[in-house]
């Protein structure tokens, strides 16, 4: 309903229309990103599962890393963890964070700069407050030089077959 919603005026529907847009992508990117994602945390469970809480399971595993993704990490003492978890995190950082985030935003500005342009070359909308503003005239206006309600006029159009398909309120 919210995207029905959102699609009322051109410009507030921008948002809805750069998701749709986007949809095949993310979709990909998204297969792409749950490999990398729990190849990583099968891995940390491998190597560290024994000696670390925060891996000992591969559910516990998959936690541990959606909380590294979100910004918290799992450190102790920087001096007590390993050479090799040292180097896992980094590449966890690098590649779950640094790239498949970026790519993520890549895909969604692409769409979004793809929505607008399609926009701007519109020249049937304007922005929202002129749209306000023509919206609260006419109903000032309406009932002062007596114009037909939007009902009547789609009723009228409906009636005489002035365009080829049914006219829905």
């Amino acid at each position: 309903r919210v995207v029905a919603y959102m699609s009322v005026h051109p410009r507030i529907d921008v948002i809805a229309k750069t998701i749709m847009h986007a949809t095949d992508d993310m979709f990909h990117f998204m297969l792409v990103f749950s490999f990398v994602f729990m190849i990583l945390a099968w891995l940390a469970h491998w190597s560290f599962g024994p000696h670390k809480e925060a891996f000992q399971t591969y559910m516990v595993s998959l936690n541990t890393c959606f909380q590294m993704l979100v910004g918290e990490y799992p450190f102790m003492d920087e001096w007590t963890e390993g050479f090799t978890q040292k180097i896992w995190y980094m590449c966890y950082t690098f590649l779950v964070f640094f790239v498949m985030v970026n790519v993520l935003l890549a895909i969604i500005v692409e769409a979004y700069l793809s929505i607008k342009k399609n926009i701007d070359q519109s020249s049937a909308d304007k922005n929202v407050i002129v749209d306000m503003t023509y919206l609260a005239i006419v109903c000032v206006m309406r009932p002062r030089w007596g114009w037909p309600s939007q009902k009547h006029v789609l009723a009228h159009l409906d009636a005489t077959r002035a365009i080829a398909s049914p006219v829905l309120p």
